[in-house]
């Protein structure tokens, strides 16, 4: 079972993962590319997140989040590493993903022990 197919929108797959697998805890950890994203980081003082936009192709070097109950149902929250062409890196809350290039690997850990792969 593939978690995310490119084009999609990789937050939003996870959400939807975890909403059909009725997840109420788990971790998340991913690896894969994207071909554009956001990510964001939490700017205290005015008390929201900023979005840095990565407009090129990046690799996820690492991914690791959670699921926890919402009041709408499971909720993601993930954070990425992104690598870029030159070398550099942008990393944050993930925010959003502009077309999936690929998660190639997505592993989510249910806190009762199970395992769910997605490869």
């Amino acid at each position: 079972m593939s978690c995310c197919d490119p084009g999609d929108e990789a937050v939003s797959a996870l959400a939807q993962f975890a909403r059909a697998e009725d997840l109420e805890a788990a971790q998340v950890t991913a690896v894969g590319a994207f071909e554009r994203a956001v990510v964001g980081w939490f700017d205290r003082a005015a008390r929201k997140y900023r979005h840095i936009p990565v407009d090129e192709q990046c690799e996820v070097l690492s991914s690791i989040g959670d699921v926890a109950v919402g009041r709408d149902g499971p909720v993601v929250h993930v954070h990425v590493v992104l690598g870029l062409a030159d070398g550099t890196t942008r990393g944050g809350r993930k925010a959003l993903s502009r077309r999936a290039t690929a998660l190639s690997f997505v592993r989510v850990q249910r806190i009762d022990g199970r395992t769910r792969e997605s490869l």
